[in-house]
């Protein structure tokens, strides 16, 4: 795979179940995971 140590990663579709997997895979390497915070009003 490709060495991400010190990489800065943005994950599009975080909220869902494949983005979240991969949230999670990627917060075990060592490097910065980057998502968009949606903010709702109610």
């Amino acid at each position: 795979m490709y060495d991400l140590a010190g990489k800065r990663v943005w994950v599009a579709g975080h909220r869902g179940m494949v983005g979240a997997a991969t949230v999670r895979r990627l917060e075990q390497e060592n490097c910065e995971v980057i998502i968009a915070v949606v903010k709702q009003n109610w």
